[in-house]
């Protein structure tokens, strides 16, 4: 996991660095890691749909 990926895992860092910005500055990050964690959750969706398909 690279650093800046740690970063964003502890709640600690998160709330000093969230300190800096603003509401608005921190919703749109909010959006954009959302379109990413939903896109992630659509692949690995697939993936294990092709899987199950493999194996029937």
């Amino acid at each position: 996991m690279s650093e800046a990926l740690k970063i964003l895992n502890n709640i600690r860092t998160l709330r000093a660095q969230a300190r800096e910005c603003t509401l608005e500055t921190l919703e749109e990050m909010l959006e954009k890691l959302e379109v990413v964690v939903n896109e992630r959750r659509e692949e690995e969706s697939a993936a294990a749909a092709e899987v199950e398909e493999r194996t029937r």
